[in-house]
Protein backbone atom coordinates (compact mmCIF):
# COMPACT_ATOMS: atom_id res chain seq x y z
CA UNK A 1 0.00 0.00 0.00
CA UNK A 2 2.95 2.72 -0.10
CA UNK A 3 3.64 5.42 -2.02
CA UNK A 4 7.52 5.10 -1.19
CA UNK A 5 9.55 3.36 -3.81
CA UNK A 6 10.36 -0.22 -2.36
CA UNK A 7 14.03 0.81 -1.78
CA UNK A 8 13.12 3.96 0.26
CA UNK A 9 10.89 2.07 2.13
CA UNK A 10 12.65 -0.66 3.57
CA UNK A 11 15.79 1.69 4.67
CA UNK A 12 13.04 3.90 5.83
CA UNK A 13 13.63 3.69 9.99
CA UNK A 14 9.65 3.45 10.84
CA UNK A 15 10.00 -0.13 9.50
CA UNK A 16 12.01 -1.56 12.37
CA UNK A 17 10.24 0.44 14.61
CA UNK A 18 6.75 -0.77 13.33
CA UNK A 19 7.97 -4.41 13.86
CA UNK A 20 8.86 -3.19 17.56
CA UNK A 21 5.24 -3.53 18.52
CA UNK A 22 5.82 -7.13 18.80
CA UNK A 23 7.50 -6.16 21.88
CA UNK A 24 5.17 -3.85 23.56
CA UNK A 25 6.44 -0.13 21.83
CA UNK A 26 3.72 0.99 19.88
CA UNK A 27 4.04 2.29 16.35
CA UNK A 28 1.51 3.67 14.24
CA UNK A 29 2.86 4.66 11.08
CA UNK A 30 4.87 3.20 8.13
CA UNK A 31 6.53 4.59 5.26
CA UNK A 32 3.77 6.31 2.91
CA UNK A 33 1.22 4.17 4.02
CA UNK A 34 -2.57 5.58 4.06
CA UNK A 35 -1.07 8.91 3.89
CA UNK A 36 -4.30 10.53 2.16
CA UNK A 37 -6.75 8.64 4.07
CA UNK A 38 -9.72 10.49 6.99
CA UNK A 39 -7.26 8.67 9.64
CA UNK A 40 -3.85 9.62 7.63
CA UNK A 41 -0.75 7.16 8.10
CA UNK A 42 -2.30 4.97 11.03
CA UNK A 43 -1.78 1.40 10.01
CA UNK A 44 -3.38 -0.20 12.73
CA UNK A 45 -4.54 2.24 15.76
CA UNK A 46 -5.73 -1.09 17.86
CA UNK A 47 -2.30 -1.16 18.79
CA UNK A 48 -2.48 1.18 21.54
CA UNK A 49 -3.75 -1.33 23.73
CA UNK A 50 -0.64 -4.03 23.20
CA UNK A 51 1.90 -2.15 25.60
CA UNK A 52 -0.93 -2.20 28.35
CA UNK A 53 -1.85 -5.49 27.81
CA UNK A 54 1.78 -6.45 28.25
CA UNK A 55 1.74 -4.56 31.53
CA UNK A 56 -1.38 -6.99 32.60
CA UNK A 57 0.33 -10.33 32.14
CA UNK A 58 3.65 -9.15 33.29
CA UNK A 59 1.48 -8.20 36.81
CA UNK A 60 -0.66 -11.21 36.80
CA UNK A 61 2.44 -13.70 36.48
CA UNK A 62 3.78 -11.37 39.52
CA UNK A 63 0.69 -12.22 41.28
CA UNK A 64 1.47 -16.00 40.19
CA UNK A 65 5.23 -15.84 41.69
CA UNK A 66 3.89 -14.24 44.97
CA UNK A 67 0.93 -16.90 45.96
CA UNK A 68 -1.85 -14.19 45.82
CA UNK A 69 -3.49 -14.86 41.51
CA UNK A 70 -6.73 -16.44 43.14
CA UNK A 71 -6.73 -14.08 46.15
CA UNK A 72 -9.46 -12.05 45.44
CA UNK A 73 -7.95 -8.39 47.90
CA UNK A 74 -5.08 -7.56 44.90
CA UNK A 75 -7.50 -7.41 42.07
CA UNK A 76 -9.78 -5.14 44.36
CA UNK A 77 -7.02 -3.28 46.08
CA UNK A 78 -5.48 -2.50 42.58
CA UNK A 79 -8.99 -1.48 41.51
CA UNK A 80 -9.30 0.65 44.32
CA UNK A 81 -6.24 2.74 43.44
CA UNK A 82 -6.95 3.47 40.07
CA UNK A 83 -10.35 4.54 41.34
CA UNK A 84 -8.35 7.28 43.50
CA UNK A 85 -5.95 8.17 40.87
CA UNK A 86 -9.19 8.81 38.89
CA UNK A 87 -10.98 11.17 41.78
CA UNK A 88 -7.52 12.97 41.96
CA UNK A 89 -7.69 13.46 37.75
CA UNK A 90 -11.47 14.60 38.07
CA UNK A 91 -10.69 16.86 41.24
CA UNK A 92 -7.68 18.18 39.21
CA UNK A 93 -9.46 19.05 36.01
CA UNK A 94 -12.41 20.71 37.59
CA UNK A 95 -9.61 22.99 39.10
CA UNK A 96 -8.30 24.03 36.03
CA UNK A 97 -11.01 24.41 34.35
CA UNK A 98 -12.67 26.68 37.02
CA UNK A 99 -9.15 28.52 36.58
CA UNK A 100 -9.35 28.87 32.86
CA UNK A 101 -7.38 26.38 31.97
CA UNK A 102 -7.38 23.58 30.05
CA UNK A 103 -5.92 20.21 31.27
CA UNK A 104 -5.14 17.18 29.29
CA UNK A 105 -6.66 15.09 31.30
CA UNK A 106 -8.09 12.39 28.58
CA UNK A 107 -4.90 12.60 27.21
CA UNK A 108 -1.35 10.87 27.64
CA UNK A 109 -0.62 7.15 29.09
CA UNK A 110 -2.04 7.24 32.69
CA UNK A 111 -5.34 8.23 31.47
CA UNK A 112 -4.84 5.56 28.43
CA UNK A 113 -3.91 2.92 30.55
CA UNK A 114 -7.48 3.58 32.82
CA UNK A 115 -9.47 2.95 30.24
CA UNK A 116 -7.88 -0.61 29.89
CA UNK A 117 -6.33 -2.16 33.07
CA UNK A 118 -9.29 -1.33 35.64
CA UNK A 119 -11.52 -4.00 33.03
CA UNK A 120 -8.45 -6.51 33.79
CA UNK A 121 -8.65 -6.33 37.33
CA UNK A 122 -12.57 -6.61 37.54
CA UNK A 123 -12.10 -9.66 35.42
CA UNK A 124 -9.56 -11.80 37.30
CA UNK A 125 -11.90 -10.27 40.24
CA UNK A 126 -15.26 -11.61 38.72
CA UNK A 127 -12.99 -15.05 37.79
CA UNK A 128 -11.47 -15.58 41.69
CA UNK A 129 -14.82 -14.81 42.89
CA UNK A 130 -16.69 -16.69 40.20
CA UNK A 131 -18.04 -18.94 43.18
CA UNK A 132 -19.76 -15.94 44.62
CA UNK A 133 -20.93 -13.84 42.14
CA UNK A 134 -24.68 -14.50 40.92
CA UNK A 135 -24.19 -14.28 37.11
CA UNK A 136 -27.94 -13.79 36.40
CA UNK A 137 -30.10 -12.77 33.33
CA UNK A 138 -31.89 -10.28 35.39
CA UNK A 139 -28.58 -8.74 36.88
CA UNK A 140 -27.56 -8.76 33.07
CA UNK A 141 -30.39 -6.99 31.98
CA UNK A 142 -30.13 -4.10 34.91
CA UNK A 143 -26.45 -3.79 33.42
CA UNK A 144 -27.11 -3.64 30.44
CA UNK A 145 -30.19 -0.95 31.09
CA UNK A 146 -27.80 0.83 33.15
CA UNK A 147 -25.15 2.00 29.78
CA UNK A 148 -28.12 3.47 27.66
CA UNK A 149 -29.94 4.83 30.80
CA UNK A 150 -26.43 6.61 31.71
CA UNK A 151 -26.34 7.84 27.66
CA UNK A 152 -29.20 9.77 27.52
CA UNK A 153 -28.69 11.59 30.93
CA UNK A 154 -25.01 12.30 30.59
CA UNK A 155 -22.70 14.58 28.46
CA UNK A 156 -20.22 13.38 25.51
CA UNK A 157 -17.65 15.17 27.65
CA UNK A 158 -17.80 12.32 30.16
CA UNK A 159 -16.31 10.16 28.13
CA UNK A 160 -13.08 11.60 27.96
CA UNK A 161 -13.11 11.56 32.54
CA UNK A 162 -11.12 8.62 34.13
CA UNK A 163 -13.41 8.22 36.96
CA UNK A 164 -16.62 7.36 34.43
CA UNK A 165 -15.05 4.89 32.94
CA UNK A 166 -14.06 3.58 36.15
CA UNK A 167 -17.25 4.04 37.58
CA UNK A 168 -18.98 2.42 34.94
CA UNK A 169 -16.31 -0.34 34.74
CA UNK A 170 -18.75 -2.96 37.44
CA UNK A 171 -21.27 -2.99 34.71
CA UNK A 172 -19.38 -3.33 31.37
CA UNK A 173 -17.18 -5.98 33.31
CA UNK A 174 -20.28 -8.30 34.90
CA UNK A 175 -22.46 -7.80 31.65
CA UNK A 176 -19.52 -8.86 29.42
CA UNK A 177 -18.67 -12.16 31.51
CA UNK A 178 -22.33 -12.79 31.65
CA UNK A 179 -22.62 -12.14 27.77
CA UNK A 180 -19.19 -14.69 28.09
CA UNK A 181 -21.16 -17.40 30.01
CA UNK A 182 -24.23 -17.49 28.62
CA UNK A 183 -25.02 -20.25 25.98
CA UNK A 184 -26.22 -17.71 23.20
CA UNK A 185 -26.96 -19.22 19.77
CA UNK A 186 -24.51 -18.55 17.32
CA UNK A 187 -23.71 -18.92 13.14
CA UNK A 188 -21.54 -22.33 12.94
CA UNK A 189 -18.29 -19.92 11.49
CA UNK A 190 -17.97 -19.13 14.83
CA UNK A 191 -17.69 -22.31 16.75
CA UNK A 192 -14.47 -23.20 15.47
CA UNK A 193 -12.40 -21.01 18.16
CA UNK A 194 -12.35 -17.48 19.70
CA UNK A 195 -12.07 -14.72 16.89
CA UNK A 196 -12.73 -11.72 19.73
CA UNK A 197 -9.27 -10.77 19.49
CA UNK A 198 -8.31 -11.00 15.80
CA UNK A 199 -11.56 -8.88 15.09
CA UNK A 200 -10.16 -6.37 17.65
CA UNK A 201 -7.24 -6.41 16.24
CA UNK A 202 -7.50 -6.74 12.73
CA UNK A 203 -10.37 -4.73 11.90
CA UNK A 204 -8.71 -1.27 11.60
CA UNK A 205 -5.99 -2.03 8.94
CA UNK A 206 -9.01 -3.91 7.08
CA UNK A 207 -11.32 -0.76 7.45
CA UNK A 208 -8.07 1.59 6.24
CA UNK A 209 -7.79 -0.64 3.05
CA UNK A 210 -11.59 -0.83 2.08
CA UNK A 211 -11.58 3.31 2.45
CA UNK A 212 -8.46 3.09 0.26
CA UNK A 213 -9.56 1.01 -2.06
CA UNK A 214 -13.41 2.33 -2.27
CA UNK A 215 -13.75 5.65 -1.22
CA UNK A 216 -16.88 4.51 1.27
CA UNK A 217 -16.66 6.91 4.59
CA UNK A 218 -20.10 5.96 5.87
CA UNK A 219 -19.90 4.04 8.90
CA UNK A 220 -22.44 1.11 8.34
CA UNK A 221 -21.20 0.65 4.98
CA UNK A 222 -17.81 0.01 6.02
CA UNK A 223 -18.93 -2.43 8.97
CA UNK A 224 -21.27 -4.23 6.34
CA UNK A 225 -17.99 -4.57 3.44
CA UNK A 226 -15.75 -5.52 6.59
CA UNK A 227 -17.49 -7.85 8.50
CA UNK A 228 -16.60 -11.00 6.39
CA UNK A 229 -12.90 -10.46 5.86
CA UNK A 230 -12.03 -9.01 9.10
CA UNK A 231 -13.81 -12.52 9.82
CA UNK A 232 -11.47 -14.66 8.17
CA UNK A 233 -8.65 -12.96 8.89
CA UNK A 234 -9.54 -13.74 12.81
CA UNK A 235 -9.86 -17.26 12.06
CA UNK A 236 -6.98 -17.35 10.29
CA UNK A 237 -4.89 -15.76 13.22
CA UNK A 238 -6.75 -18.39 15.70
CA UNK A 239 -5.92 -21.82 13.98
CA UNK A 240 -2.15 -20.45 12.59
CA UNK A 241 -1.08 -18.22 15.48
CA UNK A 242 -3.05 -18.04 18.40
CA UNK A 243 -4.42 -21.91 18.93
CA UNK A 244 -0.72 -23.26 17.94
CA UNK A 245 0.76 -20.76 20.58
CA UNK A 246 -1.62 -21.60 23.51
CA UNK A 247 -0.43 -25.61 22.67
CA UNK A 248 3.31 -24.23 22.82
CA UNK A 249 2.32 -22.74 26.46
CA UNK A 250 1.60 -26.22 27.60
CA UNK A 251 5.25 -27.34 27.02
CA UNK A 252 6.70 -24.54 29.41
CA UNK A 253 4.19 -24.16 32.05
CA UNK A 254 4.15 -26.66 34.86
CA UNK A 255 0.79 -26.72 35.49
CA UNK A 256 0.01 -27.67 31.67
CA UNK A 257 3.16 -30.19 31.93
CA UNK A 258 0.66 -31.55 35.08
CA UNK A 259 -2.73 -31.55 33.27
CA UNK A 260 -1.12 -33.17 30.45
CA UNK A 261 0.17 -35.81 32.65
Amino acid sequence: MTSTPLASYFADPLVPRYVLNTVGLVAYRLPGVFETLPTPSVVNGSLWTVRFEYACYVGLGGLVLLGLARRWWPYALAYLLLLLVAVWLAVARAAGAEAGATLPIGEGILPQAMKVLPYFLLGGLLYVLRDRVPFDARLAALAAAAIPAVGLVGEASWLKVPLFWLALGPVLAYLTVWLGLARLPKPEILGGGDFSYGIYLFHFPILQLLVLWTGVRDWWLLALMAALPVLLVAAASWHFVEKPALVLRKRFSLAGRRAAA
